[in-house]
C-alpha cells in the first residue's frame, strides 16, 4: 500500500478533526473553516489528479512490463526454436560433412582407379607394340620360310623335271656307260662327258683327271690313275624318246678308236675311263 492509499483513505477524517476541533468559532470562523476546507479539498484534487496521474504512469509501466514479460517469453521461445534449428544445422552439418569426406574418398578411390585403368592401358597398349613387333617379326621370318619352301619345292621341282627330262631323253649317260662296261676287261669303268670341241682336253687328260673322284665313290680302290679305254659320240644327246611309234630310230652312237683317247677334235662326247 503506497502513502498516496494511506492519504486518501484517511484524508476525510483528518478534514472531519479539523472541524470539529475549531467549534467554538463564529461565522467568521465558519468562514475561515470553509476556507480551509475549500483548500483542503483543492489539495485533495490535487493529490487526486497527481494519484490518477501515477496510477495510469503505474499501469502504463505494467503494461510496457506485460509487453516486455511477452516479448521476453516470445524470444525465449524463439531462442528455444533456434537452438532447435542450430541443433538441427549442425546435425545436418556433420551429415554434411561425413557425406563430402565419403564423396572426396570416392573421388579418390576413383581417381586411383583411373590410374590404375590407365596403367592397365598403357600396359597393354605396351604388350600389344611388342606383339606387333613379335608379329612383324614372325611375319618376316615366315615369308623367309615361305621363300625358302618355295625356292626348295622349285628346286626339288627343277630337279623332278631335269630327271623326267632324261628319262624322256634316255639317259644317255646309262647308254653310254653299258657301252663302255661291254668293252671294257675286269676292272672299274666310268662314262664321263666331254664337250665335243677341238678346244676340250682329250679323253687320256680327263680321265686323268677324274681319278680322285672315281675314287672317292669306290673306296680308293682300282689301279693307281684312271686311263682312256674307249671314245664314243652319242648322237640325238636332247631329243626325247618316242616310245612305242614302229621304225623309230631313237639312239646313235659312234664308237672311235683307241687312238682317239689322245686327241683333241669333235668327235667324242663321252670318255671310256678305266680304273
Amino acid at each position: 500500500m503506497t502513502k498516496y492509499t494511506l492519504l486518501l483513505i484517511f484524508l476525510p477524517q483528518l478534514c472531519t478533526g479539523a472541524i470539529a476541533f475549531n467549534q467554538p468559532s463564529t461565522t467568521a470562523v465558519s468562514q475561515k473553516g470553509s476556507d480551509i476546507l475549500r483548500q483542503l479539498l483543492n489539495q485533495e484534487t490535487l493529490i487526486r489528479m497527481s494519484l490518477t496521474k501515477d496510477v495510469q504512469s503505474l499501469l502504463k509501466d505494467q503494461r510496457k512490463n506485460l509487453v516486455r514479460d511477452k516479448d521476453i517469453t516470445d524470444v525465449g521461445t524463439e531462442v528455444d526454436r533456434l537452438t532447435r534449428e542450430t541443433t538441427s544445422l549442425k546435425e545436418l552439418n556433420i551429415k554434411l560433412t561425413n557425406d563430402v569426406n565419403a564423396l572426396l574418398e570416392d573421388k579418390q578411390e576413383a581417381e586411383e582407379m583411373d590410374q590404375i585403368r590407365a596403367n592397365k592401358t598403357k600396359n597393354m597398349e605396351k604388350k600389344i607394340e611388342e606383339l606387333t613387333q613379335q608379329t612383324s617379326v614372325l611375319d618376316q621370318r615366315n615369308l623367309n620360310l615361305t621363300q625358302e619352301i618355295v625356292a626348295v619345292n622349285k628346286k626339288d621341282l627343277s630337279s623332278q623335271i631335269t630327271g623326267l627330262e632324261n628319262e624322256l631323253l634316255g639317259y644317255p649317260d646309262i647308254a653310254v656307260q653299258a657301252a663302255c662296261v661291254g668293252t671294257a676287261v675286269e676292272g672299274f669303268v666310268s662314262a664321263i662327258r666331254r664337250p665335243c670341241s677341238n678346244e676340250a682336253p682329250s679323253c687320256d687328260v680327263i680321265c686323268k683327271d677324274a681319278t680322285p673322284q672315281m675314287k672317292a665313290k669306290i673306296g680308293n680302290q682300282g689301279r693307281k690313275e684312271a686311263t682312256c679305254m674307249q671314245t664314243y659320240h652319242f648322237y640325238g644327246a636332247n631329243q626325247r624318246l618316242k616310245p612305242g611309234i614302229p621304225k623309230q630310230v631313237n639312239r646313235i652312237m659312234y664308237r672311235y678308236s683307241r687312238e682317239a683317247c689322245s686327241k683333241q677334235f669333235c668327235g667324242p662326247n663321252f670318255c671310256c675311263c678305266y680304273l
